[in-house]
């Protein structure tokens, strides 16, 4: 059973069981980045850094993601470097939704409308430090 807590506005999952975080000691939120540009995935890894403490789970190919969730019991958010098409062909938002995770695409800007349509985030390139916590505030609600 896990109890929600809000952290920098993630609805992160608090296990109580002992040696496991608290309520008073919530667990850091995990990201999932898939991006194949080094740069880019260090900037963004470094804007969520900067939200607080959190793991980051960094793939540089698509296909490496679901191998690289195996052992995990939940997400925060997903940024994944692919288009809508790529994310519904491999059912990758229903993998990430069994995590938890919010999706937020980081390519594929032609499909905007379909990806807000599902509720998933877009970032646009180029995009900072801000548009990111900006999109994260937005799909966590």
């Amino acid at each position: 059973m896990f109890h929600l807590k809000r952290m920098n506005d993630l609805t992160t999952p608090i296990a109580p069981s002992a040696g496991s975080p608290t309520p008073e000691t919530p667990a850091k939120p995990i990201f999932l980045l898939q991006e194949s540009d080094f740069l880019i995935a260090e900037d963004i890894e470094g804007a969520l850094q900067s939200l607080g403490p959190c793991r980051v789970i960094r793939v540089r190919h698509i296909s490496e993601v679901v191998s690289n969730l195996a052992s995990e019991k939940n997400v925060s958010a997903a940024f994944l470097e692919c288009g809508y098409d790529d994310v519904i062909e491999m059912n990758l938002h229903k993998i990430l939704n069994e995590l938890g995770a919010h999706i937020i695409l980081t390519a594929g800007a032609a499909d905007e409308h379909k990806v807000r349509s599902m509720g998933w985030g877009m970032l646009i390139r180029p995009f900072t430090e801000q548009l990111i916590h900006k999109e994260l505030k937005a799909i966590a609600g």
